[in-house]
């Protein structure tokens, strides 16, 4: 999860009912992150940790040309 706040948690009960929510922060988790910070900053630094920041920047370019959106 990228987000500013926690969100789409599971408590212990939903998870014993079998009721998936996010897991982080939990011992049994094995899938979850939650990373707090801005949803365009998060992405940026998946994309650096990943060394997908060429194709990230192509995408913004492409999309700020489709909808002509004005360049940060």
């Amino acid at each position: 999860l990228i987000n500013k706040e926690q969100a789409g948690r599971s408590s212990i009960v939903e998870r014993a009912m079998g009721i998936q929510g996010l897991c982080y922060g939990t011992k049994e988790n094995r899938r979850d992150v939650f990373w707090s910070g801005s949803c365009d900053d998060g992405c940026r630094r998946l994309a650096e940790l990943l060394d997908w920041e060429h194709e990230l920047d192509q995408l913004i370019q492409e999309g700020e040309v489709k909808y002509k959106v004005k360049p940060k």
